[in-house]
């Protein structure tokens, strides 16, 4: 497992002369942080899948970690912003400075699932089969998504946009369906509706990372050229790789 430091692994104030390298610098942190986060995503679904809250304090030290890494990034991000730079160089920064965000927003709402899975220690009521198997499922393509955007973070390689689309595209459908089914548990009185909330809450934030690992992904493509004109390429994709689970 990773060193939960909070402190970064590739930033360096020699750099910062170079205003080139020191951007690039940046990039690798980026992906020290995902590598981090989803250390953290993972922990966090495990335990309330698993109805395990052995994994939640984990999940609350990785959280620290990753608010530091951002509190340090964004210092770095200003410093090197802050020289005289090519205007291509500065059109860099906002996008740079999202995608810091949008890993500690997954980091967050990681943490909303692990506290969501103390709260299912206090509750009498049991989620069901069908829906631990639902979570499962997006649970799955989650992690493939993380692993596609990962990938692009270290390659650059353009062609993983599709399959980080797909996968986007599938947590979204997943998350409809998961819930449409819900609500016919609901009806037939075979789920407790103080039980369904932790499990809405879970797809709620498992959807609203996809949404975060998604403009990191946006934003890797367009080699971190901030446009305010970039719109969505969001389309109806197959089931993305990784995922194994089938929802009933």
């Amino acid at each position: 497992e990773l060193a939960l430091t909070g402190e970064t692994k590739f930033l360096d104030d020699h750099l910062l002369d170079t205003p080139e390298i020191a951007v690039e610098s940046v990039v690798k942190e980026l992906h020290h942080m995902t590598l981090i986060t989803r250390q953290g995503f993972e922990k966090a679904c495990l335990s309330f899948i698993n109805n395990d809250p052995k994994l939640t304090k984990e999940v609350s030290k990785i959280e620290r970690a990753v608010d530091s890494l951002q509190e340090e990034t964004t210092r770095y991000l200003v410093r090197i912003f802050s020289r005289s730079l090519s205007p291509e160089l500065s059109n860099r920064l906002p996008s740079l400075l999202h995608s810091v965000n949008d890993i500690e927003k997954i980091s967050d709402h990681a943490e909303s699932i692990a506290e969501a899975t103390e709260r299912r220690q206090e509750s009498p009521y049991a989620i069901t089969s069908e829906a631990v198997d639902e979570m499962q499922t997006i649970y799955l393509c989650t992690q493939a998504m993380f692993e596609g955007t990962l990938q692009l973070l270290d390659t650059g390689d353009e062609a993983l946009g599709q399959t980080i689309t797909e996968c986007e595209n599938r947590i979204d459908e997943l998350k409809r369906t998961d819930l449409a089914h819900h609500v016919d548990r609901l009806r037939a009185k075979q789920c407790h509706p103080l039980a369904g909330l932790g499990f809405v809450a879970f797809l709620n934030n498992v959807e609203k990372i996809g949404d975060h690992l998604n403009n990191i992904k946006q934003a890797a493509l367009h080699h971190f050229a901030y446009d305010q004109k970039r719109k969505s390429d969001r389309s109806f994709a197959e089931p993305c790789a990784g995922e194994a689970v089938a929802v009933n």
